[in-house]
């Protein structure tokens, strides 16, 4: 998940919430006419499974902040009586509550591959950190830290991320005084 190339909607499962013991599955042709398309495949570490879930007509996330991520995010479907589909955080917040795990899905506001939001099935949204190993034989995907306890991930550390802050801008106050009291000649 974090190196491979995320997909409009990519979620995974913690292992300690959803398990899987099937191989994955071989490639079949597609109904690429289909509202929605979905794969997954099974990962080692943390979690479980990787969903990718396709839905052409997706509104654009509400934490697509940059212009890129909003200029290229698919309108929802606008047909009088046509459903639309739900935003990625508010999908993965249904699939948790259904599912009855947590659900992870990218952080699009952020410009950094481990960047996540975790979904619990009690309606907490938190921040996470997924690393994943560097041994290609056996990648493995861990949820290093969270924002908030999760209890589908009781090793995450419980801190808050640097990652999320070194981005935001501060604005700092100014005044005409110079700090050092030196005036310029």
């Amino acid at each position: 998940m974090p190196s491979r190339p995320r997909s409009p909607t990519s979620s995974a499962y913690p292992s300690a919430g959803w398990t899987s013991r099937a191989p994955t599955p071989t490639p079949t042709p597609r109904d690429w006419d289909a509202p929605v398309l979905c794969g997954y495949e099974t990962v080692a570490g943390d979690l479980a499974l990787s969903l990718d879930v396709w839905t052409p007509h997706a509104p654009a996330t509400p934490d697509a902040r940059t212009a890129r991520d909003a200029a290229t995010a698919p309108d929802a479907p606008t047909a009088p009586g046509a459903p639309t589909a739900p935003n990625e955080p508010t999908a993965a917040l249904r699939l948790a509550v259904l599912s009855g795990t947590t659900v992870l899905y990218p952080a699009t506001d952020l410009r950094n591959p481990s960047a996540y939001w975790a979904a619990t099935p009690d309606g907490l949204v938190t921040r996470a950190r997924v690393e994943e190993s560097d041994d290609p034989a056996e990648p493995r995907l861990t949820v290093e830290a969270v924002e908030a306890r999760v209890p589908h991930l009781p090793g995450a550390r419980v801190q808050l991320l640097p990652e999320v802050y070194r981005s935001e801008p501060i604005e700092l106050p100014t005044t005409g005084a110079d700090p050092l009291g030196v005036t310029p000649t």
